[in-house]
């Protein structure tokens, strides 16, 4: 009856779980079914040695007779306890003190004890097999507590190389920032004060006096382009960067960034092709960051697509987002590039001479996140190209019995003077 009354009030707490765990399916009742086995089979040992304690004592009662009644029943506790903690250990040890006091004990075959003697030692051992069960408790939940320890030590250690992995890494990244600007600011230099002592002294004819100031031009345009990348990059990390947005049409601003890289396109042989849909359709954005957006995705696209190759421009729009698209059949993109492709300073390529900075992708998502849109990259994989993807909220302006109504996803309402400008020039975005 003790026995069952214990069990009994384990499985009744077990099962007390199971209607809250129960939502979670399947597994979570194989779960609890595991628990309940677990459990019997801790208290159907704690049953095995107190029986098998009593059969071993009855075949040892001619030599021991009255010596040592509750001796093996202590080492059942001990076995109970140590198998399935206290529970199990407080049963063996009330099993044993029954048992012991009924078959071991005078008057035999009774639960009372005339012997003041015997029940001093029954008390004992009802004492001992409590404190071993508390103890054995003790040392599991001990146990445990180390086994929880030592993964929270190990989780640590790994955060703290992975953290120590991710400082070196950014410590590398920022040396061979420092090596890279350094030589993109030199080699500008360096020509700009070749060919300005050269100017200088005089000797040059008319024709390599004006290829000298074409060079000095175009060395002057890549190290202000440089500077003015480094300064984007610096006031975007300040939170300082500032666009002046007003509603624009995105066509002038396509053909303004794809003129000003055409030349590059023209020297390494690369056919440049601009599709854009034909509607008219308004963004609200500043033109000038948008033409930077549009121009830093094509440089990077002519930049990483060898000679002869094909570079292809297509905007498009489904009423409310506008997108413009950039594919190439460049070197592509590896697969685990691919998500760090736009960070500050990041360089995926550090095999082909076209290695740069870093930086002209980073400002590409963040000025297209400050105009409220996205920018994505994709690619089959190494040698097979990449398509970049910039989307930006249409502006939209339509016309109803009530008057002019205009919205604006990207920044919200327009002041009234900008919705005069859109009035006459009557410009409407058609879904």
């Amino acid at each position: 009856m003790i026995s069952a009354f214990l069990i009994g009030i384990r499985l009744k707490r077990t099962k007390a779980t199971l209607p809250i765990l129960s939502s979670d399916g399947f597994a979570v009742r194989n779960n609890v079914q595991a628990e309940t086995h677990a459990s019997l089979l801790r208290y159907g040992v704690a049953v095995l040695s107190v029986a098998l304690a009593t059969v071993i004592r009855l075949l040892l009662e001619p030599v021991l007779g009255g010596e040592s009644p509750l001796l093996l029943f202590t080492l059942s506790v001990m076995i109970s306890a140590w198998y399935g903690r206290l529970w199990p250990g407080l049963l063996a040890t009330l099993l044993g003190a029954s048992i012991g006091t009924y078959l071991f004990f005078a008057p035999y075959y009774s639960l009372r004890l005339i012997n003041p003697n015997d029940r001093v030692s029954l008390f004992l051992f009802v004492l001992v097999g409590a404190l071993i069960s508390l103890l054995c408790e003790a040392l599991h939940s001990s146990r445990k507590r180390a086994e929880k320890i030592q993964e929270e030590i190990e989780r640590l250690l790994a955060r703290e190389q992975a953290a120590r992995a991710e400082a070196e890494t950014a410590n590398r990244l920022k040396d061979e920032f420092l090596a890279t600007v350094s030589h993109d600011l030199r080699t500008p230099l360096t020509l700009m004060l070749m060919w300005t002592r050269m100017l200088a002294s005089g000797k040059l004819d008319e024709e390599t006096s004006a290829y000298a100031l074409k060079t000095l031009a175009g060395s002057v345009k890549t190290f202000a382009q440089l500077i003015n990348d480094l300064l984007d990059v610096s006031r975007s990390m300040m939170g300082k960067l500032r666009i002046n947005p007003r509603s624009i049409e995105l066509e002038p601003v396509i053909a303004a960034a794809i003129e000003t890289v055409q030349p590059a396109a023209d020297a390494k042989n690369i056919k440049l092709v601009a599709t854009p849909d034909a509607p008219v359709y308004r963004v609200w954005g500043d033109p000038d960051r948008l033409q930077q957006v549009i121009w830093n995705i094509l440089s990077n696209a002519i930049k990483f697509t060898p000679a002869g190759g094909r570079v292809e421009l297509m905007s498009e729009h489904d009423g409310t987002t506008a997108r413009i698209i950039v594919c190439d059949t460049g070197q592509g993109i590896d697969a685990e590039c691919l998500p760090r492709i736009f960070e500050r300073f990041y360089q995926a390529d550090e095999s082909s001479g076209g290695r740069g900075l870093g930086l002209g992708l980073a400002i590409v998502r963040h000025l297209t996140e400050m105009h409220g849109g996205s920018v994505r990259a994709a690619s089959p994989g190494r040698g097979q190209g990449a398509t970049f993807t910039v989307e930006l909220p249409l502006l939209e302006l339509r016309m109803s019995d009530s008057g002019l109504q205009i919205e604006a996803a990207a920044n919200g309402t327009l002041n009234q003077s900008t919705a005069g400008e859109l009035l006459n020039e009557k410009v409407v975005s058609k879904k």
